[in-house]
Formats: C-alpha cells, sequence, structure tokens
C-alpha cells in the first residue's frame, strides 16, 4: 500500500470507542462464530444450500475480510487478532461452526428475507430496534438518472446570477480541455501503435522481420490504391516472438506518455526500455490548467477502457475473415472478384446520373416549390386556429392570417397547374418513345425471319446483367452462394463460392490450430481428406498460410498483439480497394465530438474550491480531504437533499459521481440497493433440501388462517382504494385539458399534485399489505411441513405412489407458485387476433394481423384476402422524434451562417487528412496537427447552446417514442424457415422477375410460389408481398404451436 493511501485510510479511521472487547479466547471464537453467522447468510442468498455446504467444509483457510472485521471493531491493526490468540485455530472454528450450525441458517434465511422485504406503512414508521436482524439489503450494480443541472444547484447558487454563470462557464470551458486532452492522449497512444508496428530493429524481435513484398501475396490487377506502399512492401510487421519485459498501452503505459510528454519526466527508468523506444520528441499542443490531475486519472481510465474493449472485442476475428476471404478470391476467383469492383463503379456512376437528373428536373423542382408554399399555407391555417380557439385575435390580425392564406392558395393553385402540365407533356413524350420502340422491334422481328434466325437470342445478355445486379452486393461479407445457380462461361477458371467458403473454412482450422511456419502435404491432407485439391488450390493455401500465420498470436501471448494483424488487414484492404472493411486499431476522438465532464468530489474541490470558499466554509484545503469529506464537497455546490431523493426514486444510492452534458443534463451515479428477490418456490426448494425448523412464532395453524383471510380483505379494500385514486387522478388530468381559463391552472396543478400523492401513498399501502400476506403464507407452510414430518416419524415408510396429473385449469384466487409447473391453459382461441411480426433492417418490422378463421381458411387452402401490412422504419422514428427535422435545421445553418461555413471549410480539410490512412509516424504526426488546428471552429458550430437543448429534447422524445413501439412477442418461431415458404404447399418460394426498361431484374419485394401442384398456382394467385407472406407465415407458425397442430 503506498503512503498516500496509508495515510488517506489513517485519516478516515474512527476515533470512537471500541464496538467489541474481546479479553480471553471464548470472547474471540464467540466474535469468529458471529462474523461466520453473517457470512454464511449473504452466501445463501443466491447459492444453493448443498453446493454452498460442499465449497465451505473444503475450504482450507477462513473467509477473506472476516479477521479484518473483528480487528476494524476493536479498533485493532491488521494481525493483531491473530498475534493475542494464537492457540485459537481459525480454520477448527470454522469447520465446526459449518458441520453444527449450517442446517439451521439454511432454514431460517428463506424467512428472513420474506420479512426484510416487508415495507412500513406511513403509520408504522420509526427508529429500528437494536434487537432487529441484518437486513439483506444488496449492492447489486451501478445505474445513473438524469437530471437537469441547474435543477439540483445549491438555492444560494440559483439566485445568484453572476456565481451561477461563472459555473457554468467554467463547466463548459473544462468540458472543451478535457476533450482536447483526452483527443491529444489518443494521438500519443496511437502514435506508439503504429511504431511498434513498424520498427523492424526493436529489441523485442529475436531477429530482424522482413515486411511482405506485394507483389508475392497480392496480384497486381488488384492494386487499386498504391500510395500506400513503402518501395512495393505492405506496412506493418508481425507481433513480437519473445515476451516483453513491462506490459504495453495499460494504465501505467499511458501514466507515462503524458509524463513524458507534458510532464517534467523526460526518461524512463531502466525497468522501462520498451516504453521509453515507443516515445517520441512529438507533442501535439499542451494542457489547458483545466484540466487538473483528478481530471487527467479519469480520462486516462477511460482510454484504457477503450484499448481493452478494443484489444478483448471481436475485431480480431473478423479481420481475419476478411483478410482470407479476400485473398482466396484474388488467387482463385479473380474474375468474380474483378467484376464486383466493375459493378460497384457502375452502380456509383448510375446513382450520380440518377441523382443529378433529379435534381435537373423541372417536375421535381415544381415539387419542391409546391411542398414549401403548402406547409406554410399549413401553418397560417393552424395558427389561426389556435388563436381563434383561445380567444386572442383582433380583428385586424384575423385580416392578415386570411389575406396570406388567401395568397398562398392562389400560388399553391398555379403550382398545381404547372405541375399537371409538366406531367401531361412527359405522358406524351413516353408515348412517342413507346411507339417508335415498338416499330423499331417489328422491323427487328422482320429482319430477323428474312435472315433465317442468323441473330442469336439475348439469353447471354440476360444472364450477364443479372450477374452485375447481384455482384454489387458481393462483398467481404457475403459468401456469394446465389452466384452458383447461375450459369456462366466455360471458360472461367474462377472456383464456384461453395466450395471457396469450403476452402476458407479448412484454412482458418488451419491457421488457428496449427504451430508449424509453413503447411506441408501431410497437414494439409489430414485437413482436406474429402476435397480433391489442384495445384492451384494447394500453392493458394500454402502461400497464404506462411504469410498470415506469423500474425496470429497464441493463447499465453498478451492482448495488445492483436494490433499487428488490424495494422496489417487495414493496409492490405485498402490496397485492394476495400476501405469499407477497415477497422479502428486505436482509439480516436471526434472532431466534432465534445466529452461529458466526469466529477467527483476531488475534481469539485480543483475546480470551485475558490469560487464556493471552501477552505473558509468547510475546512477542506487539499484535494485528499476532499475525497474524505465527499457529502461536505457536493453540499458546496450541489442540493444533497433534491440529488438523494431524485437518486432514491429511480432505486439507488448516490455514490458521489456525476457526468455533466454540454446540455448541461447531469448524470448522477448510484449504486442499485434492493432486497434480493426469491419466488416463493426458491424458498420452499431451500427448505425442502435441508432439515425445516419451525419458526418462533406466537401463532398456530388455525389462527394463521384467520390472520390470512383478514388480510386478503384488506389487501381487497386497498386494492379499492387505489383504483379509485387512479380514475380520479385520470380524470382531474382530462379536465386540466379541457378547462381554458389561465386564472384556474393554478389550483388544477395543487390538486393534481395531492392526488398523485393519495395514489402513491395507496399503492405503497397496497405493497405493504401484499408483502405482510405472502410472509403470513410462507410461516403457514413452514408450520405444516413441520407437522407432516413430525407426524411421519414413528411410522413406517410406504412405497412411493404416482403423483396425481396436473389440473387443467387455473383458478381466478390461487396462487402460481402454489401449483404444479406442467399446468396446460385453456385458451379460447375463437377470439384471437394473431400478428406475425417480420423484422428487417432497413424496414424495423412488418405486422399483419390475422384472425383465427383466416388462419384457419388459409390452411384448407382456401383463397383469403390479406390485410395492409403496418410498417415501422427508421424513417419513422427518426421523423417522429424531431431528428429529422434538426439534421434539416443544422444543414441550412451550415450553408448559411459564418460559423457553419467555417465548420464546413474546417470539415474539408480534416476529410484530406483522414488518420486511418496514415501508415507511418511522419505522416501520421502531420496530418494530426492540421486537423488539430481545425477542431475548435468545428466544435463551435456544433456545440451551440441552442443545438445542445434539442439534443436533449431529442434524446427525451426518442425514450417515448420508442417506449410505444413495443411487440409483445408470446410464441417463439423459427423466422428464417417460416418466412420463405408458401402457405399453401409449404414449398419454397422464389422471387420473380420483372421487365424494366427492356431490362430483366429480380423483384425482392414479391414472392412467388412455382409449385405447379399448389392451389394458388392453379388459381393462378401465386403472387405474395414479400413482407405480407413472412408475417402470414409466422402466425400460422405460432397458431400451430398454439393448437398443437403444427403447419410447417
Amino acid at each position: 500500500m503506498g503512503r498516500k493511501r496509508a495515510a488517506q485510510n489513517d485519516g478516515t479511521k474512527s476515533n470512537k470507542k471500541p464496538l467489541l472487547i474481546l479479553d480471553n479466547e471464548n470472547a474471540a471464537k464467540n466474535a469468529l462464530v458471529a462474523e461466520f453467522e453473517l457470512y454464511v447468510k449473504r452466501r445463501l442468498l443466491d447459492t444453493k444450500p448443498e453446493k454452498l455446504k460442499t465449497e465451505l467444509m473444503s475450504k482450507t483457510k477462513v473467509p477473506r475480510g472476516i479477521v479484518a472485521s473483528i480487528e476494524q471493531q476493536c479498533n485493532w491493526n491488521a494481525g493483531n487478532f491473530g498475534s493475542k490468540f494464537r492457540s485459537l485455530k481459525n480454520i477448527d472454528v470454522w469447520h465446526e461452526f459449518i458441520r453444527t450450525s449450517f442446517n439451521n441458517l439454511a432454514s431460517q434465511v428463506p424467512a428472513e428475507v420474506s420479512s426484510t422485504s416487508e415495507k412500513p406503512s406511513s403509520s408504522t414508521v420509526g427508529v429500528a430496534s437494536s434487537s432487529s436482524k441484518p437486513s439483506s439489503l444488496r449492492k447489486e450494480e451501478i445505474r445513473s438518472c438524469h437530471k437537469s443541472l441547474t435543477s439540483i444547484l445549491m438555492p444560494l447558487i440559483r439566485n445568484d446570477n453572476d456565481l451561477q454563470s461563472t459555473i457554468f462557464a467554467t463547466i463548459k470551458n473544462t468540458m472543451q480541455a478535457v476533450t482536447q486532452y483526452s483527443q491529444d492522449m489518443a494521438a500519443l497512444v496511437q502514435a506508439s501503435i503504429i511504431k511498434f508496428v513498424t520498427t523492424p530493429e526493436a529489441d523485442w524481435y529475436s531477429s530482424v522481420p522482413l515486411p511482405t513484398k506485394a507483389i508475392d501475396l497480392v496480384p497486381s490487377f488488384a492494386w487499386r490504391e498504391n500510395t500506400i506502399l513503402n518501395d512495393g512492401y505492405l506496412p506493418g510487421l508481425p507481433p513480437p516472438d519473445k515476451p516483453l519485459a513491462s506490459k504495453l498501452f495499460d494504465l501505467r503505459h499511458i501514466q507515462h506518455l503524458k509524463s513524458c510528454h507534458y510532464g517534467r519526466c523526460q526518461q524512463s527508468n531502466a525497468n522501462n526500455l520498451v516504453w521509453t523506444s515507443l516515445d517520441d520528441d512529438w507533442t501535439p499542443g499542451t494542457i489547458s490548467p483545466l484540466v487538473t490531475t483528478s481530471l487527467q486519472a479519469i480520462y486516462n481510465n477511460k482510454l484504457e477502457t477503450d484499448l481493452k474493449n478494443l484489444f478483448n472485442g471481436p475485431s480480431f476475428k473478423k479481420m481475419v475473415r476478411y483478410v482470407l476471404r479476400l485473398l482466396l478470391r484474388l488467387h482463385l476467383a479473380p474474375l468474380r472478384e474483378q467484376r464486383y469492383h466493375a459493378a460497384k463503379a457502375k452502380a456509383a456512376n448510375e446513382k450520380a446520373k440518377k441523382i443529378e437528373a433529379v435534381y435537373q428536373s423541372k417536375q421535381k423542382q415544381l415539387k419542391s416549390k409546391w411542398n414549401g408554399v403548402r406547409n406554410a399555407l399549413r401553418r397560417q391555417q393552424w395558427e389561426l386556429q389556435k388563436k381563434t380557439e383561445k380567444i386572442k385575435l383582433s380583428d385586424h390580425q384575423r385580416q392578415g392570417y386570411e389575406a396570406r392564406i388567401g395568397h398562398l392558395t392562389k400560388v399553391l393553385g398555379s403550382l398545381k397547374e404547372d405541375r399537371e402540365r409538366l406531367k401531361r407533356e412527359d405522358c406524351d413524350e413516353q408515348a412517342e418513345k413507346d411507339t417508335s420502340s415498338s416499330s423499331k422491334t417489328s422491323s427487328g422481328f422482320a429482319a430477323e425471319e428474312a435472315s433465317h434466325n442468323d441473330v442469336p437470342d439475348n439469353e447471354g445478355d440476360d444472364v450477364k446483367e443479372e450477374l452485375d445486379e447481384m455482384a454489387v452486393h458481393d462483398d467481404l461479407n457475403s459468401t456469394g452462394y446465389e452466384l452458383d445457380e447461375i450459369v456462366t462461361d466455360k471458360s472461367n477458371d474462377d472456383i464456384s463460392a461453395r466450395r471457396l467458403g469450403t476452402l476458407q473454412g479448412i484454412l482458418t482450422r488451419m491457421i488457428y490450430n496449427e504451430n508449424v511456419s509453413s503447411l506441408t502435404e501431410d497437414v494439409m491432407k489430414s485437413y482436406t481428406k474429402k476435397l480433391d485439391l489442384s495445384d492451384k488450390e494447394s500453392q493458394a493455401l500454402k502461400l497464404i498460410y506462411s504469410n498470415i500465420k506469423p500474425f496470429i498470436i497464441s493463447v499465453d501471448q498478451p492482448k495488445y498483439c492483436r494490433v499487428n494483424l488490424l495494422f496489417f488487414g487495414n493496409a492490405l484492404l485498402r490496397l485492394c480497394g476495400y476501405h469499407q472493411f477497415c477497422m479502428r486499431y486505436a482509439p480516436a476522438v471526434s472532431t466534432g465530438s465534445l466529452y461529458a465532464l466526469s466529477i467527483d468530489a476531488a475534481v469539485i474541490y480543483e475546480l470551485f474550491g475558490k469560487p464556493l470558499d471552501m477552505k473558509r466554509s468547510q475546512g477542506i484545503t487539499s484535494a485528499n480531504e476532499a475525497r474524505r469529506r465527499k457529502d461536505q464537497v457536493f453540499g458546496c455546490l450541489f442540493d444533497m437533499s433534491a440529488i438523494n431523493s431524485i437518486c432514491q426514486k429511480n432505486g439507488i444510492e448516490f455514490m458521489h459521481r456525476m457526468d455533466i452534458s454540454p446540455a448541461n443534463d447531469a448524470s448522477m451515479q448510484g449504486q442499485t440497493v434492493k432486497p434480493r428477490q426469491i419466488s416463493l418456490y426458491a424458498q420452499r426448494l431451500k427448505q425442502e433440501q435441508s432439515n425445516p425448523v419451525p419458526p418462533s412464532t406466537p401463532h398456530s395453524l388455525d389462527t394463521l388462517m384467520t390472520n390470512i383471510a383478514e388480510k386478503e380483505k384488506e389487501r381487497d379494500r386497498l386494492s379499492r382504494t387505489k383504483r379509485d385514486c387512479s380514475n380520479a387522478l385520470m380524470k382531474h388530468r382530462q379536465s386540466m385539458k379541457n378547462n381554458d381559463p389561465a386564472a384556474q391552472k393554478f389550483d388544477d396543478v395543487k390538486v393534481e399534485r395531492t392526488l398523485k400523492n393519495s395514489l402513491q401513498q395507496a399503492t405503497r399501502d397496497v405493497h405493504s399489505v401484499q408483502d405482510g400476506l405472502a410472509n403470513l403464507r410462507s410461516t403457514r407452510y413452514t408450520l405444516q411441513k413441520a407437522e407432516e414430518e413430525q407426524a411421519k416419524k414413528g411410522k413406517k415408510k410406504s412405497k412411493d405412489k404416482e403423483s396425481p396429473l396436473p389440473p387443467t385449469e387455473l383458478k381466478k384466487t390461487t396462487r402460481v407458485e402454489e401449483d404444479p409447473r406442467h399446468t396446460i391453459l385453456k385458451i379460447d382461441t375463437n377470439d384471437l387476433l394473431i400478428s406475425g411480426t417480420d423484422y428487417g433492417v432497413v424496414t424495423l418490422a412488418t405486422t399483419v394481423t390475422h384472425s383465427v378463421s383466416d388462419l384457419e381458411a388459409i390452411k384448407a387452402g382456401q383463397m383469403v384476402r390479406l390485410g395492409k401490412p403496418t410498417l415501422i422504419t427508421a424513417r419513422d422514428i427518426s421523423w417522429k422524434t424531431g431528428q429529422h427535422q434538426f439534421n434539416k435545421k443544422m444543414k441550412h445553418d451550415k450553408a448559411k451562417s459564418p460559423s457553419g461555413q467555417a465548420a464546413q471549410q474546417a470539415e474539408t480539410i480534416v476529410a484530406e487528412n483522414i488518420l486511418s490512412t496514415a501508415f507511418n509516424l511522419e505522416t501520421f504526426q502531420d496530418r494530426y496537427d492540421r486537423i488539430r488546428e481545425q477542431t475548435p471552429a468545428i466544435r463551435a458550430f456544433y456545440h451551440q447552446p441552442k443545438f445542445e437543448r434539442r439534443r436533449r429534447l431529442i434524446a427525451w422524445r426518442t425514450k417515448l417514442v420508442k417506449t410505444k413501439i413495443v411487440h409483445s412477442i408470446a410464441l417463439i418461431t423459427n423466422e428464417a424457415r417460416t418466412s420463405m415458404v408458401c402457405p399453401y404447399c409449404r414449398e419454397r418460394i422464389i422471387h420473380p422477375r420483372k421487365l424494366t426498361m427492356g431490362k430483366r431484374k429480380l423483384n425482392l419485394g414479391t414472392s412467388c410460389c412455382a409449385n405447379p401442384n399448389c392451389a394458388c398456382y392453379k388459381e393462378c394467385k401465386n403472387s405474395f408481398g414479400r413482407d405480407t407472406l413472412s408475417a402470414t407465415c409466422i402466425a400460422l407458425r405460432a397458431y400451430g404451436q398454439l393448437t398443437k397442430d403444427p403447419i410447417f
């Protein structure tokens, strides 16, 4: 333990009298037994008794923390207990306690849990007695709750405008400073990583490694970005082949980088030679004085967390998959790989032409003008209606509104006439084109007949067009199995997509499992027993294995060695034109982002100690003292009663940590404190596994039955009271919406607050009675089991009888925990409405609701008119939350305002200096210096106060909108199995082709059954909408589960 931490712990020790006095071995043994009892009770809350008893009996030492707890109660130093009672063997006392007392504790814990979960009512609130049993409250996880920063400040600060503005300005400036500090530290870490993976003369290599020559691994036709090559070699070296003396890229290394580049220490000691070799003379800027040492420690920890998540994430395996798939395509399917890039370029050109045509179209320009006038007209009509209802409109204002509405109506009518005229002209031109094309077609047929069919058909052109359409989506995330179904040129030497996938799987297993540097024939035969490899395939596998195997780390190597493959893989992907599949190998901070300010007690003292005069008011003179007196430090700035009340409502205990967002939204962090919820079934299961001990209660079974009946009556009465309160509150809120006079608003709000408090109190009373009822039922069950065990004593054991069949229905008064688990529910399916939900990517969900009669008709083979599907798309959510309007307004401000134009110019410079394409240290440092100069202009525009307020509103509305969009999934179906079958014949469907602009294209939005024996095929009704059919088949699958008559 360091000196500072020891001094801090010494400062926090209590000077009160000891809680425990031990003067002999018997007292020490009793203290141990008491601590053992508390430990076992805590463990019984989340572990099965039989498993826990075996674990505790196998221990060779007393559990950690028990002796330290006794020493703390006695105000002793560490180790004093063992030195004073040397003859007392703690482990013997432990084993004896487990043998004699474990079963009794296991039977008592469930009753204690149920009693601690009972909440006292308003009439029974008081001070707990000293003889009460220890509470079973447990701190489970860290959560946060949000509140406006202004609302939780001290009242004195809220009333003092000058002090409040000073605090808000300090917070804003500190946010910008810590964001810039995090960006600089991330750049230093990335520069160290680049030096680590590109320095061949480093000490961690036993021999100087040779970089990979591009021509040996990648064919020359795939060199699409040659600027990343270094004299024909790919950047990036394999990971170290010997263990390093110190860890890299952890918290200590980050602190070393900070001290070497910004502190007094410019060199490391002899123990950190690896860190010294990765240092560089380049220092990006300076650290602001607002970034104190406490803030540096907080954001260094966040940077280390980002690095750990990056190294431990799935990026390594994904990069291996991308690299192997790309190299196999380059060597074994080169035409397919070239077809993908050609189709991608062709699709981009066609998209650009379409955008240009739409931009120059007169019809589109008139439509945009018509939309603007229509929106303005609707707004004027809405304002007129709103002000008329509130009686806040004079005659002059009304005439103005009517004049504007009349003018906009005339303009809208003229624009509509122009649009209709252009539409007629376009129809006439299209008719002329169709007439000319039909004449050409007839002449073509005549020429074909005259030449005796000398001209071949265009089947080859159709196949080529289909290949081009499918090649656009044949990237590294696609297996391309559908390409095998298309007839291609026989002279093509490319292997099939399925065989390519098989070879990729074999090569992946060999790379991960084998330890040899190069493949031999015996090793290859052991993995390819059922494959007849050609010479070309064998050579490709050997070449790829020998170049990629050095980058694959073993299990005992550290995770940061994965960065070598990520760096090398990015260079390989960019060389071949697959830049969209590159991955991050180091954390980065966006130029337009602004970090939230994370504060604790030390940060508050360092930032606001002087403005709030903490030294005079609270006597706090240092950051270490502020850490020990967290409540007082937070109380100087925030209203602690308001914070504790907010945290208590959200079920957490404030842990004196807070994040302040740029929108002045405070996120208070705390630990959830709640009783561990254990069902009655789990409690009884524990009691059955151990010997049940009757609880110490003055009640008998007869009195318990009477008390339970009275509790049930009280529960029903309080439930009715709660229902009445809820109805009264709902009616009052409805009347508040209808009442227009402003004079009643204050009184209405007071009545609403009173009704809301009464509803909350009624809810608490109902919960209290329910907890007491559960406690009485648990006690009754324990007494019944004890009497049954007592009655069985002395009787001979009879043969086990067969258990009765489970009931087929549940009564309303029966508790679920008291019935068998295999209960069969009776459901009247005639009144059900079954909805199948098909989830997608662009369309988030497609739902079609069906009645049981429709599903029965489909099962019988009858034709049914399906309902219209209900779609939920990402654009709908963006529109409802206001994100679409916000982006449109921001785009307009960027084009018109001076700050927006400056940000636009800065973004252009940043786009030209992307750090992800820098594969050497000099280029990276030069680009980062240019980016750092443009960062303030970008952040100044994106983080204006009006934008931050809008973002906070959008976050609130997004949560509200997504809460309403909820799908209740009651039954589980196999979507991939049910969404591609015909509901009539259960055969697989296909996608038809359609003729568009003289070309045959695959219609992915329509599904078609091609089975000639199907009823829908015979009726010529075998075409369905894709989403509607998928949702219908999923609903049929669910209906089959309900009726126990599986359809698919």
